[in-house]
C-alpha cells in the first residue's frame, strides 16, 4: 500500500508537469491560428512533443510490429505515406530494417498500428461511422480514409485542435468529417457509432472529462480501441491514466480485452465490443 501511494504521488507530480507543457502547447497553437500560416506547423516543438510524434522509441516499436504482422500496410502504401507527410513540413526520419527503408515522420505509425490492432482484435469496414477522441492534427482520419475507408468520421476535441485538424485535412480528399467541441456541441453527436478510437488521448485527460466522454460517446459505440497510459491494477483515480475505475465503466457496458503495449513498451491497449 505504501509503495502504491508513493507511485501515485509521483504520478501526480508528473501530471502537473504535463499540464504545464500542454498550456505551452495550446498557446503555440493559438498563435499558429492567429498567423494563419500552417506551412511549417509540424515543426513546432511543443506540437511535436504533445501530439505529432517526436518519440523514436514508440515509432521504432510500432514499425517493427507492422513489419512482422502486417508489412503490406507499409510496402503497398509508400506513395500514400509521402502524401500524409506532404503538408506541414514535418521532421522526417530515416527508419531502416533488413530489406526495408523509409524516410517519413513518426506520426504515420500510430494510425497504421491502430488499424492493424483493430483488424487483429475487432473488425473494420469501409461502411463504419467512426468517432475519435483527441485527434492530434488529424492524420488518423486521413490514414483511415486512405487505407480502410469509412462512412463518416467524427472528431471530438478542443476548439483550437479542431481548427488545426481542419487546416491539415482540408489539403486532402477526406470527406464526411464532423468536428465536435464536447463542451458546446456534444448534443450534435450521432446516436450510434460503429467504432471508437482514442490513441494517447482518452488516457491523458482528467477523470471527470473521461466520465463525460464515456457517458456521451463510448456508450454509443458498438466497439472501440483505447491506446495509452494504463494502470489496471490501481484501485483509485489517477489523472492521465486508466485504472480499475475506468475499466469498471467499460466492463459494465461491453466485453473487454486488455493487453500491454509491447510495441511501445509503455501503457496498454483496451479493446471493447458488444
Amino acid at each position: 500500500m505504501w509503495v502504491e501511494r508513493v507511485k501515485m504521488e509521483s504520478h501526480e507530480k508528473s501530471w502537473h508537469r504535463t499540464i504545464k507543457y500542454r498550456i505551452e502547447f495550446l498557446d503555440d497553437i493559438s498563435s499558429l491560428h492567429e498567423s494563419g500560416d500552417y506551412t511549417n506547423f509540424r515543426q513546432i516543438e511543443s506540437l511535436r512533443r504533445n501530439i505529432s510524434g517526436d518519440n523514436a522509441k514508440r515509432a521504432n516499436g510500432e514499425l517493427s510490429y507492422l513489419l512482422k504482422n502486417n508489412p503490406e500496410i507499409l510496402t503497398e502504401n509508400l506513395d500514400k505515406i509521402k502524401e500524409w507527410d506532404s503538408f506541414g513540413n514535418p521532421v522526417l526520419q530515416s527508419f531502416e530494417r533488413e530489406n526495408f527503408k523509409i524516410n517519413c515522420s513518426d506520426s504515420v505509425f500510430p494510425p497504421l498500428y491502430d488499424i492493424t490492432k483493430i483488424k487483429e482484435n475487432l473488425n473494420l469496414s469501409s461502411d463504419f461511422d467512426i468517432v475519435e477522441v483527441g485527434c492530434g492534427f488529424g492524420i488518423e482520419a486521413k490514414i483511415f480514409h486512405d487505407i480502410v475507408g469509412y462512412k463518416s468520421y467524427t472528431h471530438v476535441d478542443l476548439p483550437d485542435m479542431l481548427k488545426l485538424q481542419s487546416a491539415y485535412l482540408s489539403n486532402f480528399k477526406t470527406p464526411d468529417i464532423t468536428y465536435i467541441n464536447p463542451y458546446k456541441d456534444i448534443d450534435k453527436l450521432k446516436t450510434h457509432y460503429d467504432l471508437f478510437i482514442s490513441n494517447f488521448a482518452f488516457t491523458e485527460i482528467t477523470h471527470d472529462v473521461q466520465k463525460l466522454y464515456f457517458d456521451n460517446i463510448i456508450k454509443k459505440c458498438s466497439m472501440g480501441i483505447i491506446v495509452g497510459k494504463m494502470a489496471p491494477h490501481i484501485e483509485g483515480v489517477m489523472n492521465n491514466k486508466i485504472t480499475k475505475v475506468q475499466i469498471g465503466w467499460i466492463e459494465s457496458e461491453f466485453n473487454i480485452k486488455y493487453e500491454k503495449n509491447s510495441a511501445y513498451g509503455r501503457g496498454g491497449l483496451i479493446y471493447f465490443w458488444k
